[in-house]
């Protein structure tokens, strides 16, 4: 994973995100978990200044990687969208559900528009050479058949990944930036997954 590919990533989600991304020294500090469960940890932003990393597993080097590239993308850029995506998500009623009394309504859609780029969404698979959206479906088959009630932010992220795959392809390689109608999709793609998942534990993919 080439430092060029990480900053153009970056490059199109500035496009997106209609904000330039600043030139500064970003501090990257890693601290080692006692856990010995494979994955990552969470990130976090101090002061906008540096961004925090549990270690868990060294052979999960590439995830960390694109949790960086998440953080800095969610940082610095995502955040100019809030105020947008808050005057939309206003307009819709979202089911009662404990992830988003947890999250907040606009984080919560914000956080979701954000993975459909990345860490788990199309930049991911045009810069980098990862199956995303194979990968997802993959996961969506196996929950469904064998009834496996994952995390419930895992289950959303994938789901939102998968439906909106398309559309942030097609957003990236026309250049558009992020507007009313993507913000409306992800809306109505969320309630759907929550409604399917966590209210009646049916889910229907169109796959």
């Amino acid at each position: 994973m080439s430092a060029k590919k990480i900053q153009s990533a970056l490059s199109d989600l500035s496009i997106f995100y209609d904000k330039n991304l600043p030139e500064m020294t970003i501090n990257i500090y890693l601290f080692a978990s006692p856990k010995e469960s494979s994955g990552i940890g969470e990130g976090a932003i101090l002061k906008e200044k540096g961004i925090t990393l549990e270690i868990r597993n060294l052979k999960d080097i590439r995830d960390y990687l694109l949790i960086i590239l998440h953080e800095i993308a969610h940082s610095f850029l995502e955040k100019n969208s809030v105020e947008k995506v808050e005057k939309i998500v206003k307009k819709y009623k979202f089911p009662s559900n404990n992830l988003i009394k947890e999250r907040g309504k606009t984080n919560l859609i914000s956080e979701l528009i954000l993975s459909s780029f990345v860490p788990n969404g199309y930049l991911i698979e045009k810069y980098f050479n990862i199956p995303i959206r194979k990968m997802t479906k993959k996961y969506i088959q196996i929950t469904q058949k064998k009834l496996f009630f994952a995390k419930k932010w895992s289950f959303l992220e994938k789901y939102i990944v998968f439906h909106l795959y398309p559309l942030a392809k097609k957003y990236i390689e026309n250049k558009k930036k992020l507007d009313e109608n993507y913000i409306k999709i992800a809306i109505e793609t969320t309630i759907q997954a929550i409604k399917f998942r966590f209210e009646t534990h049916i889910f229907s993919a169109i796959i």
